[in-house]
């Protein structure tokens, strides 16, 4: 099931000095439509503040130190990340560019695509509240009640969300423990 990306499959867009979201590639709209987000098609983002897609606090504070960070230091900056659709793991690779004007090039590219069975929380809207379920922003696993990380495939079997325990009213992104230590280190923390 697993398939290779296309080549030169990338998705940029640029942030200016305020972090609103300026310019994006031509191939923005496809991307959104082909993940189901029509929500985030051109209209929709263009000169929109890139914190108004950013949801979780942890995941906003940790963006936040990584636009600090490329900017001071006037370097890219390189991570991998997970970017799913409901039947799709997707596996990419994110790079942050600082632009001469205090702008930075957003590049996400995909490295490699999986298909699976498709997965309903991943139609749940993004929502900050105490009913969402928390899933970290790079790896993709979930913040089960008892503290532990659990890969999607297996949460909700985990937490019996179709038999006694209500569906979580939306998903909210964090930073697992696993993922978090890594990031820190690369920007000296």
């Amino acid at each position: 099931m697993s398939q290779p990306a296309p080549p030169l499959e990338t998705i940029a867009y640029v942030i200016d000095p305020t972090d609103r979201i300026r310019q994006v590639t031509p191939n923005w709209d496809a991307f959104a439509q082909t993940n189901g987000a029509p929500q985030l098609t051109l209209p929709a983002v263009l000169d929109r503040s890139i914190w108004d897609y950013i949801t979780g606090a942890g995941v906003r504070s940790l963006y936040h130190d990584l636009f600090q960070f490329v900017r001071r230091k006037n370097q890219p900056l390189t991570f991998s990340f997970r970017c799913d659709a409901p039947a799709t793991r997707r596996f990419m690779e994110m790079q942050l560019v600082p632009n001469a004007d205090g702008a930075i090039t957003l590049r996400s590219r995909t490295l490699h695509v999986e298909t699976r069975p498709p997965i309903a929380l991943l139609t749940l809207p993004a929502h900050d509240g105490p009913d969402s379920l928390e899933i970290c922003s790079f790896c993709k696993q979930a913040h089960l009640p008892d503290d532990t990380w659990a890969p999607l495939e297996d949460t909700i079997t985990q937490l019996d969300l179709f038999g006694e325990i209500p569906i979580p009213d939306g998903i909210t992104h964090s930073v697992c423990p696993t993922c978090l230590p890594d990031l820190q280190r690369r920007l000296g923390l």
